[in-house]
């Protein structure tokens, strides 16, 4: 679980940083960004490597590598976000997202395949998008509470993005709360209801 959260907030974090423009955010911004999904990338890494010896070699294999370029991902962000006129930012800012979701779904894969689950619902469409939209709903969430601490630091940035990132709230907790709803709709047509 705790693997499964650290995945899912790193995975928002940085999928929250494309909607931003680097032009009305401070670079220490995007290099803490970076610097807290690779903390929080570390901290599902320890929790998952005890539980990597059950995986298949192919699945341990595959995971740990999708996580080395993700891990990097997030190492060359915060430099590249910490040198002068960001050479490469925003290479940094569109890649390393997808880096990140991919480690996200396939550790979501992984561990669904451990857990004690209905196999037929291990690895649907619908896990793989509630992994996605959680990752979303949290990393919006602590994205914009992360930038509204920023106007401490600096009172004069414009207002635009965290306007943007409250209607990425609002956007991710629309779709979340419609997968949950279409998933309680899809059980029970399965299960019925009882009287």
């Amino acid at each position: 679980m705790v693997a499964t959260f650290c995945l899912r907030l790193a995975a928002g974090l940085i999928l929250m940083l494309p909607i931003l423009s680097p032009a009305h955010i401070p670079p220490r911004f995007y290099r803490v960004h970076f610097l807290t999904a690779l903390g929080l990338l570390a901290v599902a890494g320890i929790f998952l490597y005890g539980d990597s010896a059950r995986w298949s070699a192919e699945a341990a294999t595959s995971f740990w590598l999708i996580y080395a370029i993700a891990a990097l991902g997030c190492v060359v962000g915060s430099i590249v976000w910490h040198l002068d006129k960001a050479p490469g930012g925003t290479l940094a800012v569109y890649l390393t997202p997808i880096a990140l979701a991919a480690c996200l779904i396939d550790g979501g894969m992984i561990v669904r395949r451990d857990a004690v689950v209905l196999r037929s619902e291990v690895n649907s469409p619908m896990r793989i998008a509630d992994d996605m939209l959680s990752a979303l709903v949290l990393g919006s969430a602590t994205t914009a509470m992360l930038m509204g601490h920023s106007y401490l630091i600096s009172p004069s940035m414009s207002i635009a993005p965290l306007m943007r990132l409250l209607g990425a709230i609002g956007v991710s907790l629309i779709l979340r709360i419609g997968l949950a709803c279409f998933g309680l709709w899809e059980w029970t047509s399965t299960h019925g209801t009882s009287n």
